[in-house]
């Protein structure tokens, strides 16, 4: 009968968990869950950070200014990294909780389609700030345009008006010459009329 007790306590001893252990095992899931939540919570803190920064994209759409829409388009890049990073986390976690593929990918399917929306946000700042960017190099072409449309108005300008007095100057130095030979023809005119008055 001793024989058959020890036998038992054998037997018991190795199917029966030890003493204490499922206490044990309870309070390791407990702390698993625990520490799930709070990653859980977390990404769940990142989450209403993103969308409160993504809910300024069509203020800083409407300004169009370069700068405003690249620093929004770094921001939301890096928090949606972020929560990426932490997503993959709780993944794992809930997979070393023994929890089901389909509770896992419905979990993982409804996290894509609240970050899906930012993503979306993110390509349409990309746009505007390259059509922005492609606003400006044409507004500061147009005005490069029109600094060396009127540096070349100003030259013609001067060069019209040096022609001019050049011209002017020409049209006098030319009136003096035929004011001074018509003077002399009238001298030489009048000293003939005179000899031949003397003459006759």
């Amino acid at each position: 009968q001793k024989a058959r007790s020890l036998f038992v306590e054998s037997f018991y001893d190795k199917v029966a968990p030890p003493v204490g252990h499922e206490l044990t095992e309870n309070m390791e899931k407990e702390e698993a869950n625990a520490a799930l939540m709070s990653l859980v919570k977390k990404l769940g803190a990142k989450l209403k950070n993103l969308k409160f920064i993504a809910g300024q994209t069509d203020k800083i759409k409407e300004q169009g200014n370069t700068e405003s829409l690249n620093r929004q388009v770094t921001s939301l890049k890096q928090k949606v990294s972020e929560t990426n990073i932490l997503k993959l986390e709780i993944q794992e976690t809930k997979f070393e909780n023994n929890e089901s593929d389909e509770e896992i990918q419905h979990w993982s399917e409804a996290f894509d389609l609240e970050i899906a929306a930012i993503e979306n946000q993110i390509v349409e700042l990309m746009n505007s700030e390259r059509a922005a960017k492609n606003k400006m190099k044409e507004e500061n072409f147009l005005e490069e345009l029109q600094q060396e449309k009127a540096k070349f108005e100003q030259k013609l300008a001067y060069d019209l008006k040096l022609a001019e007095n050049k011209q002017k100057e020409h049209s006098t130095v030319t009136v003096n010459v035929n004011a001074k030979l018509t003077a002399r023809i009238a001298m030489v005119v009048i000293t003939l009329q005179f000899v031949i008055r003397q003459l006759i």
